[in-house]
Order: C-alpha cells, then sequence, then structure tokens
C-alpha cells in the first residue's frame, strides 16, 4: 500500500496542477519572462492534454522530496496566492514561505550555465517570479518579505576540465524589483494576449548540430507547436531526442 501511495505522489508531483482550462484571465508568476505568445497560446488552448506531465520531471521529484520536509511552525509549503489585477487575476504557488523570518524560498533544479545567468540578468526569469510571489505574499499579508533561490546543481561535484567543486546546493539572495517594474511586465502580457495576434517566438534555445547553430525551443521545449500558426519545423532537429 506504502509503495502506490508513493507512486500515485511521483505522479501527481510531475503533472501540470494549475489551472489548465482555456480562456482563464489569470497570469502566474512563471508567464513573467516569458514570451508573451506562450501567454497567448495557453489562453487559447489552456494545457495541451498530452503535455500534461511536464519536461522537468527531476525538479518536480526534489519538491515532492521538500514537500515531506517538516521546516517548523509558520513555514508554508506550497500554497498558492492571488490577487486581482485589472480584470485578469496574478497568482503563483510559493514553494515555501517562512512567515518567522519573512522570507519567501523558489525551489529551482538546473544546469551551472543557469547560475551565471541568474546573477548577471537583473531581470532574469526566475528572479521576476520571485519578486511576483513577493508581491502576492505582501498583499495578503501586510509585511515586507526577502527572497531566495534554493538551487539544486544537476551538475554538481568535481569538474575535472576546470579543476573545482561545483555545489550541488546553492542560496541565491534575490534583489527586490519595484513593483511598477512588474505591473508593466504584466500589463504587456495582458494587452499582447487581449488584442489576440500572434507573433514568432524570440527562439534563444541554440543546439549545436554538426556545424550548424539550429534554433530547437519549438522542437524540444514547446507544448504548443502543433496548434501554434508560427511553427515552422526545422528537419534538421528531427533527430533531436534530449
Amino acid at each position: 500500500m506504502r509503495s502506490i501511495d508513493y507512486s500515485k505522489k511521483i505522479l501527481k508531483s510531475t503533472s501540470y496542477s494549475g489551472n489548465s482550462l482555456k480562456n482563464q484571465k489569470e497570469i502566474s508568476a512563471s508567464m513573467l519572462g516569458s514570451d508573451t505568445q506562450q501567454a497567448l497560446l495557453r489562453y487559447k488552448y489552456g494545457v495541451i492534454e498530452e503535455y500534461n506531465v511536464t519536461q522537468a520531471s527531476i525538479g518536480s521529484l526534489v519538491h515532492l522530496g521538500l514537500s515531506e520536509v517538516d521546516f517548523g511552525v509558520n513555514v508554508h509549503k506550497e500554497i498558492k496566492y492571488s490577487m486581482p489585477y485589472r480584470d485578469w487575476k496574478i497568482t503563483g504557488t510559493i514553494d515555501r514561505i517562512d512567515m518567522n523570518n519573512n522570507m519567501i524560498t523558489d525551489i529551482k533544479v538546473s544546469k551551472t550555465y543557469t547560475v551565471k545567468s541568474i546573477l548577471e540578468d537583473p531581470m532574469h526569469q526566475y528572479r521576476l517570479q520571485l519578486n511576483i510571489y513577493r508581491m502576492l505574499a505582501e498583499n495578503a499579508y501586510g509585511k515586507e518579505f526577502n527572497m531566495q533561490l534554493e538551487f539544486y546543481d544537476k551538475q554538481g561535484g568535481f569538474n575535472y576540465r576546470t579543476g573545482s567543486e561545483i555545489p550541488h546546493l546553492q542560496y541565491i539572495p534575490i534583489d527586490k524589483i519595484d513593483n511598477e517594474i512588474l505591473y508593466e511586465k504584466i500589463d504587456e502580457i495582458i494587452d499582447f494576449v487581449e488584442l489576440g495576434q500572434e507573433k514568432q517566438c524570440d527562439d534563444v534555445w541554440i543546439r549545436k548540430i554538426g556545424s550548424k547553430a539550429v534554433p530547437t525551443r519549438c522542437e524540444l521545449y514547446c507544448s504548443y507547436k502543433q496548434v501554434c500558426s508560427q511553427y515552422n519545423p526545422k528537419p534538421e532537429t528531427s533527430m533531436i531526442g534530449w
């Protein structure tokens, strides 16, 4: 019985648990930093059924493990917050919020290059996401919060090429972004979705195939490629399976 219950938890943790319906006037924290075309397709089609299981299964399982940890009194885990804005709703599910120390923690699992981009880009998607969580929490509780990323590095360990040790776990403090900037970015998403005109995404995911650099976000990472009017499949990426 225990193994069956655990299997159910694993399947649940790797499945999409948010609002999957179409035509929902809801902006989630994770939308900030993504292409506005993604937000429009999400609004028009909801969550595509065959993609309900996320690709970030390792991260989902880390979340599952941490959800079993008792962090003590007044530490809340995986609570969804929302607030109205225009005739929409801003939402976000906070991984951990420590009411004793006024700290919001977001858990991420990725590779070493992600840490570098977070540190270098003051408007990195993860920074924007955490600041939306902060804004939601401050609206809910009427007090200020600090923020941090709890970052699990899939490439952690000794790097023989550089001769250095890469930490498996890092805590990365996140600076506050002015709320006006956050609202401007939310307005950009809402205005684009309400206009309803699809556009080509900025494809920043590049893989080198032989001697050729090929954009691969559509082919590898987009759940909406089969319904997107801008999708232009590239035959040279059809053999990629990672």
